[in-house]
């Protein structure tokens, strides 16, 4: 399903709450975790599955995403999709780790996000005149 909207986005997320993040690799655990993504995801009170991924990006995520191994990804999103409690508990833990916590903004900073908007498009939130928290990024904060 395309998701060209924050409106969309919220939407998608509440008929589809349950989120996997599965890396190109089959060896996960040397890849980083998407922090746009997650931060996206939690931010909108998503349950987030994934595909381990490398040991420090676990550390970081771990009290918002849900890692598993290829061989147990499977009966880890099972045991969510068969059991909405379990899942509404995912994604209320989940978004209450983030509110209390993290900022998404924070994160995307840490990641070097904002740095690699400002190289490859010439991008700053001065050249925004503080209007980057208007429309799109405003579920960022």
């Amino acid at each position: 399903q395309l998701v060209s909207s924050w409106d969309e986005l919220r939407d998608f997320l509440q008929t589809t709450p349950l989120q996997l993040v599965f890396h190109r690799h089959p060896d996960g655990y040397r890849c980083p975790f998407e922090s746009l993504r997650g931060a996206v995801l939690a931010s909108n009170r998503a349950c987030i599955v994934s595909q381990n991924s490398h040991g420090a990006d676990q550390s970081y995520w771990r009290p918002l995403v849900n890692f598993a191994s290829l061989s147990t990804l499977r009966e880890r999103l099972r045991a969510y999709m068969d059991d909405p409690a379990a899942l509404e508990a995912c994604r209320n833990s989940t978004y209450s780790f983030m509110k209390t916590y993290r900022r998404a903004s924070t994160i995307l900073a840490e990641a070097g996000v904002f740095n690699m908007l400002r190289r490859t498009l010439n991008w700053s939130f001065e050249s925004m005149g503080g209007k980057m928290l208007q429309g799109p990024l405003l579920a960022l904060r």
